[in-house]
This record gives structure tokens, C-alpha cells and sequence, in this order.
């Protein structure tokens, strides 16, 4: 639930994150769009006072439902407005992306558009909160924190690049970043290319919808970066919070700036 965030005092790692995309990026963003500095910050700090109680609780899977529309209705307007802008696009954009599709990659075939995801490894206190229940968190879906799975539904539809250079319409998102996974493909299912899946989800109109600004500078810089990120969640098996932890520790790659290391920076490390 979210009143994980309330431990530590309300100033975890994941605080933390949401203090540094808001301010490097969200508001960046909002700036560059001609909304008031003033009027974004007071925004944000009511709604951050609600998320950091320990009583607001709600749900997180049920929060994550219909994940990859919201990419573009929560995330897409700021990365149009700072790619619009000429705004450096950070390693806090790119993160927050990068998740929502680990989030959304299934470790086995959907049965009847429901999938299945593996979560990362959990905390002792959170194993210990755990009786080992299967809940349902919405109608049809349930999750089981001591077995570490969850169910969702991803009804995205990708248009993936053809070798005639058109586009093929068609392809579910859980289901391109399933055969992406090394081991999935088939004759009957081939593999696609990580890159490609990111791409046509970040442009897709039921995802991202960020087609208007592929030829944007920075654009291609965040795909990468994206990329890289989920590279390093599902192939490399390094769980979303140690990559955060890396970042507010100024570890590697983000040494000099943290959360505002740009993009471009880790697109020079992608494969």
C-alpha cells in the first residue's frame, strides 16, 4: 500500500524520487508551459502531505490498473512540455517509464487478457506483514505478496516496425515485452527487439502518446535511457529500488547528478 511511503518519516528513497521528478522535471515542465511555479509547487504539497500519511493507504496494484494509458496521461504531458521546451529530459522521466513497463511484463502468456508478473524480492518486515494470502485487488485480479505475483491486464496495442519499413498494428504490450524476455519466443511468436517494444509504446495513442514529439531533440536520448533502465530491471535482474538507491547515492552513472543526470548520459551505456 502506498503508507509504505510513511516510513523513515515520510523521507524514504522513494520520497525522495517523487521530491526530485517533481521538482526537476514536473515543474520544470509546467514552467516551460506557462503555469505558474507557485501554482505547481502548492499542488504538489497538498497531495504529497496526503500520500506520505500513515493512514491514506491505498491499494498500489489497484492504483496500477490500466498502467500503460496513464504513462501518457500522467507522464507524457511533462515529457512533451520539457522535450516542446527544450528542457533536459532526466534520469527521473526515464526511470518512471522504465518501471511502469517492468510493472506491466508478464512472465508467462496471458489467459483470457489477464497476465501474470513477477515482483521483486520484498522486504523481511513486508514478508513478515504477509500470511501467505491470495487477494483479489480488483474484479478478477489478485495478487500473493509471499509467492510474489500479481496479475494485471494490459489491453495496449502497439504498432511495431516491419523490414518494409511499415508498421504492423496489432501487438499487445505484455505480450511484446513477454517475447523481448530471452527464452520466449517461438516459430509461431518471434521475438521482438526491446528497443522497437519502448519506442511503439511510448508513441502508441492507447500509450505514451508521445508521436508528436519523436522528432523532438531529447527524444531519442529518453528512449534509450528508458531502455537502458529496463535493461537493467528484467534482463539484469536489478530491482527498481536499488537503481533508485544508486541515485540518491549518486552511485556510477548518476556520481554528479543524482535524479537530474540526463538522459543522453545513459543512452552513451545502452547495448
Amino acid at each position: 500500500e502506498t503508507s509504505v511511503l510513511a516510513r523513515d518519516g515520510g523521507d524514504g528513497v522513494m520520497v525522495k524520487y517523487l521530491d526530485a521528478f517533481f521538482s526537476s522535471q514536473i515543474r520544470t515542465g509546467c514552467v516551460a508551459d506557462g503555469i505558474a511555479a507557485a501554482e505547481a509547487e502548492a499542488a504538489y504539497a497538498d497531495w504529497r502531505k496526503r500520500l506520505v500519511h500513515p493512514h491514506f493507504g491505498l491499494n498500489t496494484f489497484f492504483i496500477a490498473q490500466n498502467g500503460a494509458a496513464k504513462g501518457g496521461i500522467r507522464i507524457g504531458p511533462t515529457v512533451e512540455a520539457l522535450l516542446r521546451n527544450d528542457r533536459a529530459v532526466s534520469v527521473a522521466t526515464a526511470f518512471s517509464l522504465a518501471a511502469l513497463l517492468r510493472y506491466l511484463t508478464p512472465v508467462e502468456e496471458g489467459k483470457n487478457g489477464v497476465y501474470r508478473g513477477r515482483m521483486d524480492a520484498i522486504t523481511k518486515s513486508d514478508a513478515a506483514a504477509s500470511d501467505g494470502t491470495t487477494i483479489m485487488y480488483a474484479d478478477g485480479l489478485h495478487y500473493n505478496l509471499a509467492e510474489r505475483w500479481y496479475e494485471f491486464q494490459c489491453s495496449c496495442s502497439l504498432a511495431m516496425p516491419q523490414e518494409d519499413g511499415g508498421a504492423a498494428p496489432g501487438l499487445n504490450l505484455a505480450e511484446a515485452l513477454l517475447r523481448a524476455t530471452p527464452g520466449f519466443s517461438s516459430p509461431s511468436h518471434p521475438a521482438t527487439d526491446i528497443k522497437e517494444t519502448i519506442n511503439a509504446y511510448l508513441q502508441s495513442p492507447e500509450g505514451g502518446k508521445l508521436a508528436d514529439a519523436k522528432q523532438d531533440n531529447g527524444y531519442e536520448a529518453l528512449t534509450t535511457a528508458v531502455c537502458y533502465l529496463y535493461t537493467k530491471m528484467t534482463y539484469e535482474k536489478k530491482s527498481a529500488l536499488q537503481i533508485l538507491e544508486d541515485m540518491v547515492e549518486k552511485r556510477g552513472v548518476y556520481e554528479e547528478n543524482g535524479f537530474k543526470t540526463p538522459c543522453s548520459l545513459l543512452s552513451l551505456r545502452q547495448l
